[in-house]
């Protein structure tokens, strides 16, 4: 069943494998298709994180690995905000698939029962902005290196979200987050280590 976006003209693609969803959509973008469209994969070879030399590695269909196309011109704030924003969807879209409460660790990080659960990596590419999201739903282990701080929405919650499932309710509430003035105020609400003594 094809998977509808929020944004009016924008198609969400789908595909099993693939070497980087922020690769394809970013040749989507300078091909010329409009905000709002998607790229979806059940397995990328070179997902990559925010730090240098970090790969985002999930067996297929386990995680929702995605990545969204915003047009700079078209965003009505600076794109600065846009990882927070998109923190805030997908800890918004967490909570409505498991009737929990994702922590956002700042800047780019879902937390439940204090592990990693989902990852945001933002570029710009000139006028095109890509928002990478991945999100752990299925996972009941991980390597020995991952085990003390990632963690998956089946071993938080013991809800079994399926990714293309959870796929529409991101893109949802990220339609919403784009416009929503109270931004601030809802990740606030949720940042996790708020008020407490961290080490960076």
């Amino acid at each position: 069943t094809p998977i509808a976006s929020p944004w009016p003209g924008a198609a969400v693609t789908v595909i099993e494998r693939t070497g980087s969803t922020l690769d394809d959509c970013l040749a989507l973008g300078l091909r010329g298709e409009p905000s709002g469209t998607a790229v979806v994969a059940g397995f990328q070879a070179r997902g990559r994180g925010r730090a240098p030399g970090r790969h985002w590695l999930s067996p297929p269909w386990e995680s929702l690995l995605m990545t969204v196309l915003l047009r700079a011109a078209e965003l009505d704030f600076p794109v600065s905000q846009l990882p927070l924003r998109v923190g805030l969807a997908v800890s918004r879209a967490v909570g409505e698939a498991t009737g929990s409460e994702p922590g956002i660790r700042w800047p780019n990080d879902a937390v439940l029962a204090g592990r990693k659960v989902a990852g945001i990596l933002c570029e710009a590419h000139g006028g095109l902005v890509l928002a990478g999201i991945g999100v752990n739903c299925l996972q009941r282990s991980f390597p020995p290196e991952l085990a003390a701080t990632a963690g998956s929405l089946l071993l938080a919650t013991g809800r079994e979200v399926q990714p293309l499932e959870l796929c529409p309710v991101v893109l949802a509430r990220l339609h919403e987050a784009l416009g929503d003035d109270g931004w601030r105020a809802g990740i606030e609400r949720r940042l996790a280590g708020r008020g407490s003594r961290v080490r960076v």
